[in-house]
């Protein structure tokens, strides 16, 4: 197998695996376009298929580099209730043992969870903490990681999320936190525990 041809596969397998068949059946148009009108396509990126070709593989790549969907956090008005844990901080602040979290609070952590890229590649980032969202259907389980980056991130339903920041998620647990603390420390019947506390795929 030719340089050019091994190149070419390996650019293909990179890709999300919805995206392998449609730069895979371009590539071979390009391939048959050269074979037929070798003299039409000098210079190749001239001729308006090759135009075409180009514009196609950008925008199919864009898409691709993107990853799954989004995060989508159910809506306030589902939620039954929210609980939430924070450890390891990396500001040296107190650990937050699991708590519930009060309904004024419910939006904001919401809101900055929903909407999250999905990350393909996640790092070996360490164990923040947890937030459990029960809601009319089901419940919901987000593990946080520290990423010591611009932007945070957490697991949620199998998959790795980016969104906010490390200091988003303490400054929201830690609100939460001290609206909770004037209604008493009932205990939590949640038996989950700490997650552990390092990550990885």
């Amino acid at each position: 197998m030719s340089n050019g041809a091994t190149s070419e596969k390996r650019l293909v397998f990179s890709l999300q695996p919805t995206c392998r068949i449609a730069v895979w059946f371009q590539s071979i148009w390009l391939r048959r376009l050269f074979q037929i009108f070798p003299s039409k396509l000098q210079p190749p990126i001239q001729s308006p298929p090759m135009k075409l070709f180009a514009l196609l593989l950008i925008l199919c790549l864009a898409g691709c580099k993107k990853g799954g969907a989004p995060f989508a956090a159910p809506s306030s008005s589902d939620v039954t209730s929210i609980s939430a844990l924070l450890y390891n901080r990396p500001d040296g602040g107190e650990d937050i043992e699991r708590f519930e979290v009060p309904k004024s609070s419910h939006q904001a952590i919401l809101e900055t969870l929903n909407g999250s890229e999905q990350d393909t590649e996640p790092m070996k980032w360490q164990v923040a903490g947890h937030i459990k969202i029960t809601h009319s259907l089901s419940s919901t389980d987000i593990l946080l990681f520290w990423t010591g980056k611009g932007l945070g991130a957490f697991k949620a339903n199998g998959q790795y999320y980016r969104s906010g920041s490390d200091q988003d998620f303490i400054r929201l647990i830690s609100t939460a936190k001290k609206q909770q603390s004037g209604q008493g420390s009932a205990d939590n019947p949640d038996k989950l525990g700490r997650p552990p506390t390092t990550s990885g795929k």
